[in-house]
Parts: C-alpha cells; sequence; structure tokens
C-alpha cells in the first residue's frame, strides 16, 4: 500500500506541475475589446464577478467589453423588459479539474464592461461584481444590493435616492445635493455618504455596520441592529427610534450631544421646548 508521505508528495508534485500550465495557459491569452449596441434600457442588473462602469458617452445604448480572448464568448449582455442584464462566466475551479488532489483553488478572469447610457431608473447588485455608476440623471433612483461587491455611485443628478442593502459589499455615495435619501439597511456592509448632501434622509439600519451620511433638514432613523448612524451635519430636526445597541453619533469636531436619550420629551440641543399654555 502506498504510503501517506509518498500520496501527499505526488499530490504536490501534479498540483505544481498544473498550476505551472494554467500559468503558462494564462500568460498566452490576449487581452480583447468587444463593441456591442443594446437596446433601450433604464434598469441594470449586474451579477457573477465582474467590474461594470456606467456613464454618459458619445453614443448611449452601447458597452464595451474587456476580456480574456478565451472567455470572451462568455460574457453575456441582454436586454429584457427595459433591464440590462450583464453577466459572465469567467471563473476558474481547479478543484472541478482534479477530482483526485485535494485542492481549492479558484482562477478569475478579470472582466471589465463599459456601459454608455445617462438616465438609470433601477440598479441590481449581486454577487461578487463591482459597478461604479456617474454622471447619470434621474428623478428618482432605486439601489438594491445583495453581495459582496462594491458599489460606487458619483456625481449624478438625482431628486429622489432609495437604497436597500441587503449584502456585505461595501455603498460609496457621492455627488450633487439630494432631495430624498431613504436607507434601508439589512446586511453588514459600510456605508459611507457623508459625500452626498441630503435634505430629507430616513434610514432603517438592521445591520452591524456603520451607515455615514449627510443629511441637512431632517433626518427619521430607526436603529435595531449594532452598526452606528454616523452624521457629517446636523440636521434641523431629527426622530430616533433605538431598539439595538446602535447609535446617532455626531462626528462633527466640538459638537454638542445631537439629543438627549433620558429626556422625557427628547428634542434637539439647541432646540427649545414649545411652551404649554
Amino acid at each position: 500500500m502506498e504510503s501517506a508521505g509518498n500520496i501527499i508528495q505526488r499530490n504536490k508534485f501534479w498540483t505544481t506541475l498544473f498550476s505551472i500550465f494554467l500559468g503558462v495557459s494564462w500568460a498566452q491569452a490576449d487581452l480583447t475589446k468587444k463593441t456591442q449596441l443594446l437596446f433601450y434600457f433604464d434598469k441594470i442588473e449586474v451579477n457573477g464577478a465582474i467590474n461594470v462602469f456606467v456613464q454618459p458617452g458619445d453614443r448611449n445604448e452601447e458597452a464595451t467589453i474587456f476580456a480574456d480572448s478565451s472567455i470572451m464568448e462568455n460574457i453575456s449582455l441582454t436586454v429584457r423588459d427595459r433591464t440590462l442584464y450583464l453577466d459572465a462566466n469567467n471563473t476558474y475551479d481547479l478543484a472541478r479539474r482534479l477530482p483526485f488532489i485535494k485542492l481549492s483553488a479558484e482562477r478569475i478572469f478579470p472582466v471589465e464592461i463599459l456601459v454608455n447610457t445617462d438616465k438609470l431608473s433601477e440598479i441590481r447588485l449581486n454577487e461578487r461584481s463591482n459597478l461604479t455608476v456617474s454622471d447619470i440623471r434621474s428623478p428618482r433612483l432605486s439601489v438594491f444590493t445583495t453581495g459582496t461587491g462594491r458599489l460606487h455611485l458619483d456625481n449624478s443628478s438625482i431628486d429622489n435616492l432609495s437604497v436597500r442593502q441587503d449584502g456585505n459589499g461595501p455603498i460609496i455615495l457621492k455627488g450633487k445635493e439630494v432631495s430624498s435619501l431613504e436607507l434601508i439597511v439589512i446586511g453588514d456592509g459600510l456605508i459611507f455618504a457623508q459625500d452626498l448632501p441630503v435634505d430629507r434622509a430616513r434610514v432603517l439600519h438592521r445591520g452591524n455596520a456603520n451607515v455615514e451620511i449627510n443629511p441637512l433638514s431632517f433626518l427619521d432613523s430607526r436603529i435595531f441592529g449594532q452598526g452606528n448612524i454616523l452624521l457629517h451635519s446636523k440636521p434641523e430636526n431629527i426622530v430616533v427610534s433605538q431598539k439595538g445597541t446602535g447609535k446617532v453619533i455626531d462626528v462633527i469636531p466640538d459638537s454638542p450631544p445631537l439629543y438627549d436619550m433620558n429626556a422625557t420629551r427628547p428634542v434637539l440641543f439647541g432646540k427649545e421646548r414649545p411652551k404649554r399654555n
């Protein structure tokens, strides 16, 4: 019977040899570029493990794909019901190719897709993909994230913004002032919205990570988890419902407390209670 030491050495040999073979194959592959025209869409859903960039271009409803030539045919861009679906089979699982070797490794071929459009009403980001959206305009934009990928929204003109985070990936919101922001946080990903001025904000926080926001006039905050809501500006009015261990914290230096949770009728500091007749 073959000894355990010999089996380990043999597995190491085949693993090293296969890794060298894969490295040579990937090194010989060529980066290619493909342009695809699209039907009209105002919604986008990104799946898989790809990097997508959305911005206006010289020709909207057009996408440019950058990927390895060996996987270009495995990249899918389709439009159904005014929704652009993006996905790619760009992962290579070594365990599937080496069933008799105890090896767990995965290779992800980089895929970058540039999508040209200037209007969106809905964004869905899933799995391990990253999405960067810039310079779009919309009276109302709804965002849903469920995976571990990063969402970055920058320099866009949006009147009403609604974001629901069910995943663990970070969300970065920057840009021009928004009239209304609604945040529903279920997952544990960080949210950085301190560089997005908001007139009125409503936050439902059930996660365990921090949410950073910049409300100007009004904040309605409901905390059910361990995560904090960090304020980078002091709104004129604030409502706090705290049922978890998280808190609403003012991060402005040398600023007095926002509210007194021990008060009979909590109010903002600096605001006088109305006198009763």
